[in-house]
Order: structure tokens, then sequence, then C-alpha cells
């Protein structure tokens, strides 16, 4: 049985239950039939003897004998009647044997020819008075010899109803033990398919039972699993692509880093050769601390970008985007004012789950761009809502193919006259949009620049 399949073991297990209870309710009907036939014959008698009783009471005596004809005769019994030492029998059906409680001498009563047993009868003594208060007594005889027979009907019979419970049985069992077998299986094939991680192998039923909710939580589990999954994907693509941006970065500082170390070396060199006109000191020593100023300033920028980038997801908290934006557009303030741009704003009041470093070097990274590199007497357009933040501005000349898409690179720079920025700030904006999960987009239309950062449900609050 161990190593037996689940619907075969059912079905055998239910087979053995069904015969074993068909044996016992056999058993006990024919064992307990009998005696409660009996018992029933009883009751009948006792009420019908008080019946009689009722209707002879203080009537006539030839009214007695009369009710005594017609009532052995209506209710199949046998009636014996003493009167004044006189006795008088009224057969209402032939051939009796006696059943009784107490024990006769079958040598004392012989009716239509027949001794009378103890097996086959049920009699009943009375007492009554008639009219003129004269006792009557007598006895009331009922026929059980249908006991024995049934008994014996039932013997013969028991076997054919054995046999027919046993077939209803066995159809029973199999239908039963598919009806319940029939979802584990399906449920098995289904996780067989979840274990394979095939799309979603769901298996669904009508029932509300233990099956289907179980059912039910696998699918949940699995659904979730696929979840999960499809996560660390993108987190194992997104840190592929780390990996590239960082290999690109320091492809980039180690080109940014050898410009500046290489003029410095020729100045240095020329100097120490005293090469014209390398000969005033004074002059070219300033120009070399520029230079190290240069390389200085590039690589706090590098140490800024990496430290940005790495606490980009921690000490998150609940920061109002727009309350951001009005307190980093009060540093441009100023420059916006010297090139008569005007600053139009449309700010809902929205909230998010981010690291508040992360989301004022990123707006303060775009405003700067767009206040920098504005034409000047134009519009600097903001509007910020539950789903994007939006920032368009005029740029001072129209966008060139190349230059948009070298515009996200490390030390990066478009040509300003007035302003001359690392290259950084687009790229590091880049790196933490990325490293948060918001998508974000960078369009042109001729001179006017947009960039939108949409905002995700997992981290947005909307008050």
């Amino acid at each position: 049985m161990k190593n037996l399949k689940i619907f075969p073991k059912t079905f055998i297990t239910q087979t053995i239950i069904l015969t074993i209870v068909i044996l016992i309710a056999h058993g006990l009907i024919f064992l307990f039939m009998p005696f409660a036939y009996q018992k029933q014959k009883e009751s009948e008698l006792n009420n019908l003897t008080t019946n009689f009783l009722t209707s002879i009471n203080n009537k006539e005596l030839d009214e007695i004998k009369n009710i005594a004809n017609t009532f052995s005769k209506n209710n199949n019994l046998n009636i014996t009647l003493e009167i004044d030492g006189k006795k008088m029998s009224y057969e209402g059906y032939q051939e009796l044997k006696i059943v009784s409680d107490k024990k006769i001498d079958s040598s004392i009563i012989n009716i239509a020819g027949e001794n009378l047993d103890n097996n086959s009868i049920l009699l009943k003594n009375f007492k009554a008075n008639s009219k003129g208060n004269k006792t009557i007594s007598g006895t009331i005889f009922m026929d059980v010899r249908s006991i024995e027979e049934a008994k014996r009907i039932t013997l013969v019979s028991l076997p054919f109803t054995f046999a027919l419970s046993l077939i209803i049985a066995l159809f029973f069992s199999f239908f039963y033990s598919k009806s319940i077998t029939g979802p584990i299986k399906k449920l098995k094939n289904t996780t067989s398919l979840m274990k394979e991680l095939s799309i979603k192998p769901q298996y669904k039923t009508n029932s509300n039972n233990e099956i289907n909710i179980l059912s039910n939580n696998i699918n949940d589990l699995y659904e979730s699993l696929l979840f999960h999954i499809k996560s660390l994907k993108i987190e194992h693509q997104k840190s592929l692509n780390l990996e590239k941006e960082k290999i690109l970065f320091l492809q980039a500082t180690s080109h940014e880093l050898k410009t500046p170390l290489a003029s410095l070396r020729i100045i240095l060199e020329s100097m120490l050769l005293k090469i014209e006109p390398y000969t005033d000191h004074n002059l070219y020593l300033t120009k070399s601390i520029e230079e190290i100023d240069k390389l200085n300033q590039m690589i706090q920028d590098i140490i800024k970008a990496s430290k940005t980038t790495d606490n980009a997801l921690k000490n998150e908290k609940i920061v109002r985007i727009d309350a951001t934006i009005k307190e980093i557009i009060k540093n441009y303030e100023q420059l916006a004012k010297k090139k008569n741009i005007t600053l139009s704003l449309s700010l809902k009041n929205v909230t998010y789950k981010i690291n508040p470093e992360l989301i004022k070097h990123v707006l303060s990274n775009i405003i700067s761009n767009a206040v920098v590199h504005s034409k000047k007497n134009s519009e600097i357009e903001i509007i910020c809502n539950k789903d994007q933040l939006s920032i368009k501005n005029q740029a001072e000349r129209p966008f060139k193919k190349e230059q948009i898409k070298k515009v996200f690179t490390p030390f990066y720079h478009l040509e300003n006259k007035d302003y001359q920025g690392s290259g950084m700030g687009l790229y590091i904006t880049k790196l933490l949009l990325d490293a948060k999960g918001l998508d974000f987009s960078f369009d042109t239309d001729q001179d006017i620049v947009s960039f939108k950062i949409f905002f995700k449900d997992k981290g947005k609050i909307i008050k």
C-alpha cells in the first residue's frame, strides 16, 4: 500500500471501508430484525387489547360476543372468553403456535388440531366487566409466525443484497476516488510545470474546499516567486549596466586626467630645459598651479560622484518634492535675474520616499543646467505633479545630434563662455536616477530642451 499511487490507494481504502460497513449492516439486520419485529407486535397487541377492553366494558353479554367475533376477524386475532365458567373461542386465523413471556405447557392448549409452542404466537390475558357487573376473563392470541419466515427469507437474500451492495460500493469508491484524487493529480502536474518556471501554469477550480485554497496559495506563491525572479533579473541587469558604467567612467577619467597631466609635464620640462618662452618661471608656475587646481577639482568631482552613487539608496525618507524644488531655485534666482529669465512654476503637493541628498543633487543639476544654458530673456517652465516632474527651457543654440548622444557621458560639457563645468553633472544625475529605478527622458526640439522624471508607485505618496 505504501508504494501505491494516490488513486488506487484511495480506491482500495474506500472499498474496504464500505465492504466492512455493508457486512456489519447485514449482520445487524439479520440479528436484530426478528427482535425488533416481535417488540413491534407486542406493542400492537397491547394496543389492540386496550381497544378491545374499551369496546366490551359494561356491555351486554350478547353484544360482547358479537364484538369479540367481529374484532377477531377484523384484526386477524384469536380471542377466548370465559363467562360463568363457559369458554368460547373466536378465530380470526387458524393453526396457532404460541409465543409468551410465561411458560405455557403445550399439552394444555390445542387450537385447530395443532400443539402450541412458544415461538410463533403472542398472547395477552385480560379481564373485564359486563353490564350487570359479571366478570369476563379471556386471552387474545396474535399470530407471529411471519417472524420465522422473515428470518428465513432474509438469510436466503443476504448473499444477493451483499453482492449488489458491494457492486454499488465499487462504483461509488471509483467515482469518489476519482473526484478526490483528480484535482490533486492536476495540482501535481501544475507544480511540476512550476518547478520548471513555465509561464503562468495556474491550476484553477470552482470549488471552495481545502484543495482550492491550497491551489490559490500555490498560485500566489508562484506569482510571487516569478515576480522576485524578474526583480532579481532586473537588478542583475542593473548591476551589469553599472559595471559597464564604471568601466566607461574609469576610461573617461583616465583620459581626462591625462590631458592636464601631459600639459603640466610639458610646462615643467620646458622650464627645466630653459626653452623659450618657459623661462618666465613666474608666469608658467602660475599656469602649472592652475592645471593642478583643475586636476584637484576633477578628482573631487570623481570622489563626489562615487560617494553620491554609493549612498543613493541609503537613508531614504519622505521628501516633499515641490518644497525641495523651491529651495533649490533660490540658489539660482540671481543668475536667472541677471539673464532676465522667467521661472514659471506649477507645483503640486507631492511627496516621495527617497534619499534627500539624492533628489537634491538631481534637481540641482537639472535646474542648474536649465538656468546656465537658457537663452537670455527666455522662460523656464517647471511642472511637478503626482506622475512626473518636467523642466523645460529654451537653449542658447539648437542641439546637434552628436551632442544629444554625449550629454550623459562623464566629463562632457557644452560650450558656454559664461560657464565652464566639469561635465559630470548629467552623468551623475543619470547614475542616481538609474540607481533609484526612476525613468527619465531628455528631449530636444530645435532649441527647446525638456527633461522629465517619472515617479513610480512604489515610492510615491500623494497628499
